[in-house]
């Protein structure tokens, strides 16, 4: 009887343990520019390498009002995108991106076949027909947490047996990506602003007459 109460106490005990190394807390991040807009689309990812456990999955990038959606999409390695056309005009879908060349030629509706992803990098997408479209794909083996939604907000899962957590943040207009050491406490958890070193400008935006003007007067041969 004492061996089987001992026993019980023991296996309780280690229940207890493994409960309290396993609570996790939620960090609620916000990303703000340098005059303080709110950030959208910002990837947040984890340093280390080892805290990595994602397989590969099946994402959809769709094309829609000659943009597409989403902007920024993550990955693991071996991950497939399909790529359909909601728009009732043909797109022409590329990339250049050392991690992955390749291209969807004219097409409409679901007609494009899905592109696998193998390789680590980010791969910049544009379309051979409307000059506007552009997005990203991140191909990591790190774990990712997620990315900012319009308001520039993203909550994260810690763990409250680390002091801190190193996060890794990336956005297509940050010139490189910018390390965070983010401390878990109580205080974490009621909110944390990060500033980015950028000015955000809506992506995906078709160029007006005057765009297209002071752009050509940047590029114009001096002859003078």
């Amino acid at each position: 009887m004492k061996k089987l109460i001992v026993g019980m106490l023991l296996s309780g005990l280690t229940t207890s343990c493994l409960g309290v190394a396993g609570l996790s807390t939620i960090l609620s991040l916000t990303f703000i520019d340098q005059v303080g807009k709110p950030v959208p689309d910002v990837l947040v990812y984890s340093a280390l390498k080892e805290d990595a456990s994602q397989k590969p999955t099946r994402a959809v990038i769709d094309q829609k009002k000659k943009t597409f959606t989403p902007f920024v999409t993550s990955l693991v390695p071996g991950s497939t995108v399909s790529f359909p056309n909601s728009d009732n005009t043909r797109h022409h879908v590329y990339s250049f991106s050392p991690s992955k060349v390749f291209q969807l030629k004219l097409y409409e509706s679901n007609t494009a076949a899905a592109v696998q992803f193998d390789e680590l990098g980010i791969v910049s997408l544009g379309c051979n027909i409307h000059d506007n479209m552009e997005a990203y794909i991140v191909i990591t083996d790190h774990k990712v947490f997620g990315i900012s939604n319009k308001n520039g907000t993203l909550d994260i899962k810690a763990e409250t047996n680390k002091e801190s957590m190193i996060l890794k943040i990336w956005h297509p207009q940050l010139k490189k990506t910018r390390l965070v050491t983010l401390p878990i406490s109580k205080s974490s958890s009621e909110g944390n602003n990060i500033k980015l070193d950028m000015q955000w400008q809506p992506p995906q935006q078709v160029k007006t007459t005057s765009d297209l003007e002071f752009l050509l007067k940047q590029f114009k041969r001096n002859d003078n």
